[in-house]
């Protein structure tokens, strides 16, 4: 427990420092952009004339800049209003020469504009300002409703050093000339680092060396109250605000923290037990180490889904085998090109019998219909490529039916973990939208969104808890257990001394065995102790019983040497029974091959689906989303 609350608060605080990155990013440094850069060798800003009845006061910021690598043509300011009422009488020096106001961006101008959130200052330079050279800029400007009332004592807070500079200030001095009926009576600064000096109504700061890129640096001042001056129309609410952090948003805070914790871990609590009670299988009865025999009909393919819970292409593929072992699909591979089948490529051609398909389950005849469509009695796997895969989700469907059906699940798996996944799936994107929105209202409690981080974090234990909540009814837990000692039959065949056995049993082995995932294994197990080829697999180029390939009408039997004839083959064959035990083994050795390239091959061509033409995608784009003063200085 210890360790997910840890988490938790180290996952809201990485998302608190994210978004305060984000809010504070400034404008990028000039010389990280085009290799020009220039030393700001002070930086060092006045506040005088300040009216208290008037609620105004005077900044003069002056800048002796040196260019290292240039040239520099324009200069910047960019001040916040959020805590003023409004910047007027702007004055703008060159070298102690006054710059002349206007917008059309002509040397020896400025301009200056209220953009609404923020006050923008653009000034021009007299001449370019080239490798060596030094100027000092003066700005100065007049602040409106900036000074706060309060009956204990008006303050004047202001930023007089933003944390935004485009190229590092070397040193820098601030200064705040108070009236002389308005002493000091409380000095503070943020960082308090800087060297304060006071001489009567004269408070000084200077900069301990070099300011570290990023920090800004704020002057707090208290003073008598002016009965005389009006409050600012933004201190109201800023008042109400500070009042709120200041009393009841740690309270607040600690209550989110408190809920967010509580809510996670409740709704991962709830996902296990969840699975505890209704997601695990039930135990099954005692069984045998091993069977070596099916322990019942069941169709493999549905055998296959019983065991794992999914419905797959390897599932279809033992059905495929299964039908052609029941007599309903013949399947002919035919080499082409290469010398002796080498070297060339198969194709594997699928033949519908006679047999009727009526009796057939749904998912079996799903994929007859999707193997011979329109009634087709032959067909080849390269037909069947980007056309099969529409009828793999009816068939899948069909076989999460089928063990519903068959009383092995009380619900279709795929239903159950739909239904747990796109939920999680739903609270994650609900999460996100609301991190999205909570950053707006970080002044309700800086670490609000981790309310929705919590949501989800049960969401994401739903989504990934949701692929194991299929649980089997009794029927089904006990059915899969007599498979699985089945299948450790099939996987263990020399240490149950099983091999003759299985042999004799090995085309109703096979599509079970492909369901498990192990025919290939099982083909070379047996393949040295067969007596017999299945009559339903045609190795056409190997010649011999099965030149000419499957004929309409013709019998589906296994195909062994018989001395005297073919029985009820009239292919055309071996002479002799060296030559028929010679086409046994050369038929079984292509089938062993065969069998795993037409597995493979068929797997991944029923599979394809077409490619998309055309291309697509989107371009451009991009953006993001104390006191007064600050803002922004730089130059270009």
């Amino acid at each position: 427990m210890k360790k997910h609350i840890l988490l938790l608060l180290t996952s809201c605080l990485v998302l608190l420092i994210a978004g305060g990155v984000s809010g504070n990013a400034g404008l990028t440094s000039v010389a990280a952009q085009d290799g020009r850069s220039l030393r700001w060798d002070r930086y060092d800003v006045t506040i005088d004339e300040i009216d208290t009845a008037a609620n105004r006061f005077r900044v003069t910021e002056t800048s002796l800049i040196a260019v290292e690598t240039g040239p520099f043509s324009f200069g910047f300011a960019e001040i916040p209003q959020g805590r003023l009422d409004r910047i007027a009488d702007v004055e703008v020096f060159e070298n102690r020469s006054p710059l002349r106001a206007s917008c059309t961006g002509g040397t020896g101008t400025f301009c200056a504009r209220d953009e609404g959130d923020n006050f923008t200052i653009q000034y021009y330079f007299s001449g370019p300002m080239r490798s060596g050279e030094r100027r000092e800029f003066i700005i100065r400007y007049t602040v409106y409703g900036a000074l706060r009332s309060y009956d204990k004592g008006d303050q004047l807070y202001w930023v007089a050093v933003p944390g935004d500079l485009s190229f590092p200030v070397l040193a820098s001095t601030v200064r705040v000339i108070m009236p002389a009926d308005r002493p000091p009576q409380l000095i503070a600064s943020y960082p308090d680092t800087w060297e304060q000096t006071v001489d009567g109504n004269i408070i000084t700061w200077q900069s301990p060396g070099r300011l570290p890129r990023g920090q800004e640096f704020e002057v707090r001042v208290q003073y008598e109250h002016d009965p005389a001056m009006k409050k600012s129309s933004w201190q109201a609410a800023y008042d109400r605000e500070q009042t709120y952090k200041e009393k009841w948003q740690p309270l607040v805070s600690l209550l989110i923290l408190a809920l967010s914790t509580l809510l996670s871990l409740g709704g991962v609590l709830f996902v296990v037990v969840r699975y505890q009670s209704r997601g695990r299988d039930p135990q099954a009865l005692v069984v045998p180490e091993y069977l070596t025999d099916p322990p019942s009909e069941e169709r493999p393919g549905i055998v296959g889904v019983l065991l794992d819970e999914r419905a797959d292409m390897k599932d279809i593929m033992a059905t495929l085998l299964d039908l052609a072992r029941r007599g309903y699909v013949v399947i002919e591979q035919e080499e082409k090109g290469g010398l002796a089948g080498m070297f060339g490529s198969s194709e594997f051609t699928f033949h519908r019998t006679g047999e009727i398909s009526a009796d057939l389950r749904p998912f079996e005849q799903s994929l007859l219909r999707g193997l011979f469509p329109g009634d087709r009695e032959k067909t080849t796997l390269s037909q069947l490529r980007n056309k099969f895969y529409k009828h793999i989700p009816t068939i899948k469907k069909q076989m999460y039916d089928e063990l519903v059906r068959q009383g092995y699940f009380k619900r279709s798996p795929e239903t159950t973990r739909a239904l747990w996944t796109w939920g999680g799936i739903g609270l994650i994107a609900i999460a996100a939208v609301s991190v999205w929105f909570s950053l707006a209202a970080t002044l309700i409690s800086p670490v609000i969104m981790c309310l929705p981080l919590s949501v989800g974090v049960i969401g994401l234990s739903m989504a990934v808890a949701g692929q194991f909540m299929p649980a089997k009814t009794v029927k089904g837990a006990q059915e899969a257990a007599h498979w699985r000692a089945f299948r450790r039959y099939l996987d263990n065949l020399e240490d149950y001394g099983g091999v003759e056995e299985a042999a004799q049993k090995f085309e109703l082995a096979l599509p079970y065995a492909v369901a498990f995932g192990i025919q290939s294994e099982l083909v070379r197990k047996l393949t040295p102790a067969l007596t017999s080829m299945p009559g339903w697999y045609f190795p056409t180029y190997m010649g011999g019983p099965w030149q000419g390939g499957y004929r309409p009408g013709q019998p589906v039997r296994p195909w062994e040497p018989q001395s005297g004839g073919m029985g009820d083959f009239s292919l055309g064959g071996p002479g002799g029974l060296g030559d028929m035990n010679r086409s046994l083994t050369d038929g079984l050795n292509a089938m062993s091959k065969g069998l795993t390239q037409m597995l493979n091959d068929a797997s991944r061509v029923l599979s394809s689906t077409p490619q998309s033409s055309g291309s697509g995608g989107f371009s451009g784009g991009g953006g993001r989303g104390g006191g007064s003063g600050g803002g922004s200085r730089g130059f270009g």
